[in-house]
């Protein structure tokens, strides 16, 4: 056999070698994240289960019957499409270096002293490092995706898990008040279990007062401390005023002006003498207005102008 056609069959393995390296795993990114889509699929199934329903029996269930599928066909030894791009990402680097294995088997020889066979195995073997460059890329550009990609997914669980489910551990302790007594009274701001969102929107402070209000006359010991109480229908909680602790009688408080003109919007209180310190207001809202925007405004009303605002008692 002559040089020309040894070189021939030489070239002709060379090519295939080329293009099944080419052709190998991983071609591009889509390659290799394709296999993670299922396991990708049902984290984030399982974690808008959590959010919806908070972690329990029904949550749990669903999840485990939603993960069966997806383990018993990792588990099997079916060997389907999904099988086979797992194979692949295992076992990549072994085929691909056998590959280069071969190419470096093949024997030149002398025919690398002809110029045009030197100047193609120089050309070849560029075209090989360049794709086994672009090959590297390709996986370092995945891994920087997951990474980014998990940062963000632990970013919106943190948020979305504190905000809208049931998982008590991730969420703020609800403020209780505590006992209050004649002598020593502790009365905080609160909200219940599954709302927060208007306290939280007033920034407003556990312990502080969301308005102090003067009595219309002004007079010294009759500043009234209101505080907020968010729930399903949402009020006022006021400290009853020193001079008021030995009253016998049930009265009312409305907010006004200084000019002593009841303020719309503002819930009035009723104090009975059974309430000693503690009493609430009515509903801040009625049923039909019963939203937060406007709960919102309400008590940002009192916030912003308590110094304008004053209050005057009824007995009833």
């Amino acid at each position: 056999m002559d040089d020309k056609a040894k070189f021939q069959q030489i070239q002709s393995k060379l090519e295939r070698y080329l293009y099944e390296y080419k052709n190998s795993y991983p071609k591009n990114i889509w390659q290799i994240i394709s296999v993670d889509i299922p396991l990708i699929i049902l984290i984030i199934t399982a974690v808008v289960i959590v959010e919806l329903l908070g972690i329990g029996i029904v949550s749990i269930s669903i999840i485990v019957l939603l993960s069966l599928p997806y383990l018993y066909v990792r588990l099997s030894d079916s060997y389907g499409i999904w099988h086979k791009m797992i194979d692949k990402r295992k076992k990549h680097k072994v085929y691909n270096q056998e590959i280069i294995y071969k190419i470096n088997s093949i024997d030149v020889g002398h025919l690398q002293d002809y110029p045009d066979v030197k100047n193609y195995l120089d050309n070849y073997h560029s075209e090989l490092e360049t794709e086994t460059v672009r090959k590297k890329s390709v996986i370092n550009k995945y891994r920087i995706i997951m990474i980014f990609g998990i940062i963000c997914f632990i970013g919106f669980c943190y948020f979305t898990l504190r905000a809208d489910t049931k998982l008590w551990f991730l969420k703020e302790k609800k403020p209780q008040p505590k006992i209050e007594t004649i002598t020593d009274v502790e009365i905080s701001n609160v909200y219940y279990e599954g709302y927060g969102e208007c306290t939280k929107a007033l920034n407003i402070k556990q312990k502080k007062p969301i308005a102090t209000i003067k009595h219309i006359t002004n007079e010294t010991g009759m500043d009234l401390n209101l505080y907020f109480v968010e729930r399903h229908y949402s009020y006022f909680r006021a400290v009853r005023p020193r001079k008021l602790l030995n009253k016998k009688e049930n009265f009312r408080i409305t907010i006004t002006d200084k000019d002593g003109k009841a303020v719309n919007g503002i819930p009035q209180f009723y104090c009975y003498v059974s309430d000693k310190t503690i009493f609430n207001s009515q509903p801040i809202t009625s049923e039909y207005e019963n939203h937060p925007y406007e709960i919102i405004r309400r008590v940002r009303y009192l916030q912003d102008n308590a110094d304008d605002l004053r209050y005057t008692i009824e007995i009833i």
